[in-house]
């Protein structure tokens, strides 16, 4: 999950450095949150099968 930081990063960066809105939360903040979700669901599975 902290591997979701990278693409928050590159949205900081292109909207410090006055780029394009669009490109900095469409693109790189949507990419961010579903690495986050994904790893999420990660856990979740790894969790519930280690409780069966």
């Amino acid at each position: 999950m902290i591997i979701s930081l990278i693409p928050f990063g590159d949205a900081a960066i292109i909207l410090a450095r006055g780029g394009s809105t669009a490109t900095a939360l469409g693109v790189h903040a949507l990419t961010a949150v579903v690495v986050l979700l994904t790893g999420i669901l990660q856990l979740r599975i790894s969790v519930i099968s280690q409780n069966r």
